[in-house]
């Protein structure tokens, strides 16, 4: 008889990671729940603040599973939903699977072994609690050992004037453990993503590139993005944090810390323009969009250093439904 084994988080992590949270939302003046999950959605590890209303617990405990056995964040599903109708429908017959933002899937060498889920406060702030959970667990790894940095993927598409990307926007969790300015520049130029600088932040209206791709690392603190438009996504990132910012992805920063500073990178060293989002009229659309049609896609990841296959697997322009955008392009 073949049997197949499985990695999944130790109890002694889970335990870690549930304190860690814990302890980060009271840092924060919160209190919630946490919960974690091992790959088949069973229940490992589990702790409430005296205070938390009794329904967050089973919150967490199904954030932690929706993670775990889909191997997704439920901030992604939730960012998937807008776009796709069956998903949706498609969760109604799963009711423990939950779109809100709190739920992270624990990973190691590549694989899924286990979720982690926090409830009780805004999504940003259980993300980030769920988050330090997972640094904690991390920071105890042996010399050498696998890691828990995790990666998140969030779909776009066009958003009235602002084109967006067919390539998801992508957030390596931890990409760099602990962040510092040092080691975040040495990780992007090792990975061929150059022409860097260092800001406290980035800039506090919406606004995208045309000719090039973009990564930004947390060094320091932490900010909190609005992507993809007006009323977006938001994603809060920590020290340690990158996102891989597709060309023609709106982005502005909604909130940071006093300390907060970013690295950016692009890939070959290319150079950057702005086009800020309330500037925008259609010739400018038009040409923006056919200057990021133009982009090849990088030839590594600025944090792993791999092909990126996030963006290698995308849909087609057709199969991603975007043949009237670029039929749009060149109106008769």
């Amino acid at each position: 008889m073949e049997i197949v084994t499985r990695p999944a988080v130790a109890y002694a992590a889970a335990a870690r990671i549930v304190a860690a949270a814990l302890a980060e939302a009271e840092r924060r003046g919160l209190t919630v729940a946490a919960a974690v999950c091992d790959p088949q959605g069973v229940l490992l590890a589990f702790g409430r603040h005296d205070a938390a209303p009794g329904p967050v617990g089973d919150y967490a405990i199904d954030k932690a599973w929706t993670a775990a056995t889909l191997g997704k964040s439920t901030a992604e599903f939730g960012a998937r939903m807008t776009s796709e109708p069956a998903l949706t429908a498609g969760l109604a017959n799963r009711p423990r699977a939950l779109a809100w933002e709190g739920g992270v899937p624990i990973r190691a060498d590549g694989a899924v072994i286990g979720g982690v889920g926090v409830s009780g406060a805004t999504g940003p702030d259980d993300g980030a609690c769920a988050d330090a959970g997972l640094r904690a667990a991390e920071d105890r790894q042996p010399k050498g050992g696998p890691t828990m940095a995790t990666t998140e993927t969030y779909p776009s598409e066009p958003n009235g004037m602002i084109p967006n990307s067919r390539y998801p926007l992508l957030i390596h969790r931890g990409g760099v453990p602990g962040g510092g300015e040092d080691a975040v520049r040495a990780r992007f130029r090792a990975n061929g993503w150059l022409n860097n600088w260092r800001y406290p932040g980035i800039y506090d209206y919406g606004h995208f590139h045309s000719t090039t791709h973009e990564c930004l690392g947390v060094a320091i603190g932490w900010m909190e993005l609005e992507l993809f438009g007006e009323g977006g996504t938001r994603a809060r990132l920590e020290a340690g944090d990158v996102v891989v910012m597709p060309a023609g992805v709106s982005h502005a920063m909604v909130g940071g810390s006093e300390d907060v500073l970013v690295v950016g990178g692009y890939p070959d060293g290319r150079d950057w323009d702005n086009i800020k989002d309330h500037l925008l009229d259609e010739p400018m659309r038009r040409a923006a969009a056919k200057r990021i049609m133009m982009l090849p896609i990088p030839a590594a990841d600025p944090v792993t250093g791999k092909p990126m296959r996030e963006w290698l697997d995308a849909p087609s322009s057709v199969d991603a439904g975007l043949n009237d955008f670029r039929e749009g392009l060149d109106p008769l």
